[in-house]
């Protein structure tokens, strides 16, 4: 009779491991009594809001640029960004709360960035290229399953992205200047954003727990 408490315990530990191991997550070990969630589960809402605070504010680097098509250029050759990093630094805001299908783990929201000024040089000559009014709208996915509850956990994040919606495209460099180059900018700052808020919304959603679900 003596074994059985400890036999008891054993089967109990045995069976917290199983179900933290079909989550993903060591630490989701400890469960609130029989409720539907993990103690350390947290809701939709406040997953879509800590991945919309984590890139809200957030400053981007627009590489700097250079080739020979459709004539010989470079743009954002300056140190200009943080740490005097070579490039036009943008800033991005995320001012409302992102959606998504939590089935699919599929995300996205809308911001906008603040005025780029982007050193443009053609043919060696310099002028200064502007994209202002942008709007766009980012997306990402999170890599979910079953966390041995109710909940759903967030084990990756493969990938984010950042689409321009719309955005003026001005500055004092010439009209034609501005029809050859103006799109080649605006995707490289739309890149820059995708890379930036990438490893930010990873740290804010991947190892979360999220439940409820309905």
């Amino acid at each position: 009779m003596s074994q059985l408490p400890r036999l008891f315990s054993c089967l109990l530990a045995a069976s917290a491991a199983t179900l933290a191991s079909s989550a993903g997550a060591i630490d989701l070990i400890s469960h609130n009594g029989f409720s539907a969630c993990w103690d350390q589960s947290i809701t939709k809402d406040q997953f879509l809001e800590a991945a919309r605070s984590s890139i809200d504010g957030t400053t981007a680097c627009v590489a700097a640029q250079s080739g020979n098509s459709p004539a010989p250029f470079s743009f954002c050759d300056t140190n200009a960004c943080a740490g005097g990093q070579q490039g036009c630094p943008v800033t991005l805001h995320a001012s409302t709360t992102p959606a998504g299908d939590f089935g699919a783990g599929s995300f996205s929201g809308a911001g906008s960035l603040n005025d780029i000024s982007i050193p443009l040089a053609v043919f060696q000559v310099p002028c200064t290229l502007t994209i202002t009014g942008i709007t766009l709208g980012y997306g990402w996915n999170n890599t979910l399953q079953p966390d041995g509850n109710n909940g759903q956990y967030a084990g990756d994040l493969p990938g984010a992205s950042a689409t321009f919606n719309n955005y003026t495209i001005g500055g004092n460099c010439q009209g034609s200047v501005n029809s050859l180059f103006g799109a080649t900018a605006a995707v490289a700052a739309q890149n820059a954003v995708a890379n930036a808020i990438k490893p930010l919304l990873t740290a804010a959603t991947v190892s979360e727990s999220v439940c409820p679900l309905q």
